[in-house]
């Protein structure tokens, strides 16, 4: 499950309050969480799991065609990039005619998956606002916060000593170091750092 939320840019932000875009995979579990925590923020189906979506059908509608999946792929892939899923679900509508059998089944799915998710996947303006509409440099986060400075050859760290120098690095990407000498809390441990 991967979920991230970032400020919004001002630009699109109601002033009276501070809302938030976030990102995500489109799952249902995602939403769970999202709505009980961040409910005014703008919701964002992260832009790989939805072309993901797109891929896995063209594979189906295409089955010997390796050139036909790629130009169908980047056809539709266009429609969402430039129109959104509204301008994606326009396209694919017409193409149901005649369709039989696993082929409509799957185009049949790809139509619910987008039109279950217009109100959200208004991808042009998202990047228009400046709104990440991926969450691959937010999956990165654990390398960069933990992989990068803690495990590195011989390293040996105590829960304590994780704990701080993480808090470290995330204020240190952050700009934001001078205020973690304020809130730190180090546990009292029995190991040294």
């Amino acid at each position: 499950l991967q979920t991230t939320t970032w400020r919004c840019p001002a630009n699109i932000c109601d002033s009276s309050h501070e809302r938030f875009c976030g990102a995500h995979s489109g799952s249902a579990g995602c939403w769970t969480i999202r709505d009980p925590y961040f409910a005014d923020a703008v919701g964002i189906p992260d832009w790989y799991h939805a072309s993901e979506h797109v891929r896995d059908a063209a594979k189906i509608l295409f089955p010997n065609g390796s050139e036909r999946i790629r130009e169908w792929t980047d056809e539709a892939l266009g429609q969402l990039r430039h129109h959104g899923g509204e301008g994606l679900v326009t396209w694919l509508q017409p193409q149901l005619t005649g369709l039989r059998t696993k082929k409509r089944k799957v185009l049949t799915a790809l139509l619910g998956y987008f039109q279950s998710r217009l109100g959200i996947t208004d991808d042009p303006t998202h990047r228009k606002h400046d709104c990440q509409i991926g969450t691959g440099m937010f999956e990165s986060t654990p390398k960069q916060l933990v992989g990068l400075r803690l495990k590195g050859s011989g390293m040996h760290w105590s829960p304590a000593g994780a704990s701080a120098i993480t808090a470290l690095r995330a204020h240190n990407l952050n700009n934001n170091r001078h205020n973690l000498w304020k809130t730190l809390y180090i546990p009292k441990s029995t190991t040294t750092i």
